[in-house]
């Protein structure tokens, strides 16, 4: 706007003495409003709906850099002192890691070597964490949750010949990434944006860490403000990426903060009007001219702001107070409240559409749900899962974890897939059900329902064959054992049919 009221000083300043350029400049600026006026989208127009709306068309690491650490200390301070995005903070790694993603060697690969490759994982999982003593588990439930509360995470590999596997990892949260460090090489080599160092073709090369979280009271002296070059293949960053050419990642929570503390005000608010209610029973009120009432509750001289001296009152709850003689006594209604809880209510729904978990879900409010609506929520939420499990903990986390730990367990180049938590129906019995019919129908494999519950086909077989073997050493007969016992229950013979009937009466189809 600052520039267009400049332009048109200038017209005026120039059309006395240039009298035939004012008047072309003046119609091409009628035709250029008009071609504004006839724009196809609304949102695209100039005019008074849009006036106050501020747009940048900046990159995303230009608007995510200056603004990382107060949404990260921003996002921390609700952590600690809001229910619901603590709440969110443990909900979110819980379905997407759960107790932790195993992996799964490609069903094609010789058992020996399948074995051989889970038994190195395995070795180093349980030990890889030397400073804090987790195992990759449960770095994993704590690499997603400072996703969630701080926008990414830093898995920092070391190379370790004594250590199980060859390597020792540790988690880092993203203050240890200088996002303030910039800068672009002489001779066009590469550039580093928000502490991180890109090559010519932009791929990552190395990231620039602060020895010290900056945050530390106890950091020494020397290590304050100083910086390590840390080479790429040694570290794993995890973010959500939204926009492409994006750095850094952020804290999930951002967009709704404000909603969050809002509503925490709100909450205060309403709190507090209740206590005075509760404070206030009984007001006792006489004619004009009693003598001067004594103060209403304790008074209590305290110093305020510059040094001023504050007379304050507090009131307890229950109060009755005398105001004079010849007192009528008058009850002290406390008002209603007033759509509180249609206003909490959509309020959440905006909070949980942010952050990507459902209402039911991060509320626990289940006053009007049904099996329909609560089916309808997990399937749109899963689509989301999905989307955080496959594109960011696989490419960023799980697969690189466990090619190196192959590389160096001697099996390189072996493939596997990822067990994650299996998701509960509303229904057990319907959700086995259906599973029944899909497996029975052919439409779905039972390698892809042993995955869901974080098996192979394999595993589960073994099981199974190892729980018959020793049901048969002691005599026993299951009902899980088809082989003994049909559907309904019945006894069945070797042989028999599914009903427990002999084969010479079934029907072969």
């Amino acid at each position: 706007m600052g520039s267009r009221l400049m332009a048109l000083f200038l017209e005026r300043m120039l059309a006395p003495l240039l009298p035939g350029w004012a008047l072309r400049r003046a119609a091409a600026r009628v035709q250029f409003d008009g071609l504004l006026a006839m724009r196809g989208y609304d949102a695209g127009k100039v005019s008074r709906s849009t006036r106050n709306w501020r747009t940048a068309g900046s990159s995303a690491a230009a608007e995510d850099g200056p603004a990382l650490a107060m949404l990260r200390n921003r996002s921390r301070d609700l952590v600690r002192n809001n229910n619901w995005a603590r709440k969110a903070r443990r909900q979110l790694p819980a379905h997407m890691v759960g107790t932790g993603v195993v992996p799964r060697p490609d069903e094609t690969a010789a058992e020996r070597t399948s074995k051989r490759a889970l038994s190195a994982w395995s070795d180093w999982a349980e030990a890889t964490d030397e400073q804090e003593g987790l195992g990759f588990y449960a770095q994993q439930d704590l690499l997603v949750g400072t996703v969630v509360e701080s926008g990414e995470a830093l898995l920092i590999w070391t190379p370790n010949a004594k250590a199980p596997g060859g390597w020792t990892t540790q988690v880092l949260e993203g203050d240890y990434l200088d996002e303030q460090h910039n800068e672009m090489s002489r001779n066009g080599s590469g550039r580093i944006i928000n502490g991180v160092e890109f090559d010519a073709r932009g791929r990552r090369v190395a990231y620039h860490l602060r020895l010290e979280h900056p945050g530390d009271p106890l950091s020494p002296l020397g290590a304050i403000g100083k910086r390590v070059r840390v080479e790429a293949r040694f570290v794993d960053h995890v973010f959500e990426r939204l926009r492409a050419g994006q750095v850094r990642g952020v804290p999930w929570l951002a967009a709704s903060m404000l909603g969050l503390r809002d509503m925490d005000d709100y909450l205060g608010a309403e709190r507090m009007r209740k206590k005075i209610a509760a404070a206030l029973a009984i007001f006792i009120k006489g004619p004009a001219n009693t003598p001067r009432a004594s103060p209403l509750g304790e008074q209590v001289v305290q110093s305020g702001r510059g040094g001023s001296q504050e007379l304050n009152e507090t009131i307890k709850p229950g109060t009755i107070k005398r105001l004079g003689l010849d007192e009528d006594i008058v009850s002290v209604t406390p008002p209603r409240d007033q759509g509180l809880t249609d206003y909490l209510r959509w309020e959440m729904l905006a909070i949980s559409a942010g952050i990507g978990l459902p209402y039911a879900e991060l509320t626990g409010d289940l006053s009007t749900a049904n099996y329909g609506s609560m089916r309808a929520g997990k399937l749109e939420f899963w689509t989301l899962l999905d989307r955080w499990q496959w594109l960011m903990l696989v490419p960023q986390l799980l697969r690189p974890a466990w090619n190196r730990v192959q590389a160096t367990a001697g099996v390189p180049g072996l493939r596997c897939e990822w067990g994650f938590p299996k998701r509960p129906w509303v229904d057990p019995l319907k959700d086995a059900q259906a599973e029944l019919i899909e497996a029975r129908g052919g439409l779905t494999p039972l390698t892809e329902l042993h995955a869901g519950r974080g098996y192979t086909t394999r595993q589960v077989f073994d099981a199974i064959r190892h729980v018959n073997d020793l049901a048969d050493q002691l005599g026993l007969i299951l009902d899980s054992d088809p082989r003994r016992t049909a559907k309904n229950g019945a006894a069945s013979t070797p042989g028999a049919g599914s009903d427990g009937a002999a084969p010479d009466d079934t029907t072969t189809t």
